[in-house]
């Protein structure tokens, strides 16, 4: 079996709840619901995705998807109680 350590760890010291999120991808955007009305921070958002305008990017090699380079991309995400 394939075993990596999580990329992302977030704990709750209050209930000590865990999730862990194991990727591929090169960056995580995380939203922690700041706006939501009446719910400020009553949740949370992970997209993992490549670096954002990488194509822009001299010194980044450049990822151009097509029949013979194709997108995979896997995360899990894994919750312990």
């Amino acid at each position: 079996a394939e075993t990596q350590e999580a990329n992302i760890i977030l704990k709750s010291k209050k209930s000590g709840r865990k999730l862990m999120v194991t990727t591929t991808e090169e960056v995580a955007v995380i939203y922690t619901g700041y706006y939501l009305e009446n719910m400020p921070f009553k949740g949370i958002c992970i997209e993992t995705q490549e670096i954002p305008n990488r194509i822009n990017f001299k010194t980044l090699k450049k990822n151009i998807y097509n029949n013979e380079n194709i997108y995979n991309s896997k995360t899990i995400f894994k919750f312990i109680i």
